[in-house]
């Protein structure tokens, strides 16, 4: 009796074994093959703007868990400017004004969507009045910084590049 107790205790233990996984090859497998390591959102946009079209972009959580979005406001938009990503002003507050400040954090919860709009306008204050002008064409990008939890500090930067012509 002993020895088929011992028998059945072994094979036990070298089922759990045989099932636990690898860590390094999983990294490895993530490396080789991005799609293996599944992306927590998704972006919806049209990747050519006219002057006159007001930008609309979509980020969707499409992970398993809650996403947090950082500094949901403003929207932060760059313009490549040679080889380099330069931020385009944008006015979260008129000049002067004593407004709230803008939220710190989003939750974005399975399968819900946060959307960005800008109007191709970029501003600024100067002594209190705001300057303003056209966005030039060129190259953009939409950037939104996030972590796969409330309790995971460790952000995350996801880009959408478009085109204004």
């Amino acid at each position: 009796m002993k020895f088929f107790t011992s028998i059945a205790l072994m094979t036990v233990l070298g089922i759990g074994l045989a099932c636990k996984k690898n860590p390094a090859h999983t990294n490895r497998l993530a490396a080789e093959n991005p799609v293996a390591s599944q992306l927590a959102y998704s972006f919806v946009g049209a990747t050519s703007y006219t002057k006159s079209d007001t930008i609309r972009i979509k980020f969707k959580n499409i992970s398993e868990s809650v996403l947090v979005v950082y500094k949901p406001k403003p929207v932060f938009i760059e313009k490549k400017v040679g080889n380099e990503w330069q931020k385009v002003q944008i006015l979260y507050c008129p000049c002067g004004a004593s407004c709230p400040p803008p939220p710190a954090q989003q939750l974005l919860d399975l399968n819900k969507e946060m959307a960005f709009f800008w109007t191709q306008i970029e501003n600024w204050c100067v002594d209190k009045v705001e300057e303003t002008r056209q966005a030039s064409t060129g190259q953009y990008r939409l950037r939104v910084q996030y972590s796969t939890s409330p309790t995971n500090y460790d952000r995350q930067m996801a880009y959408y590049e478009f085109e204004i012509r």
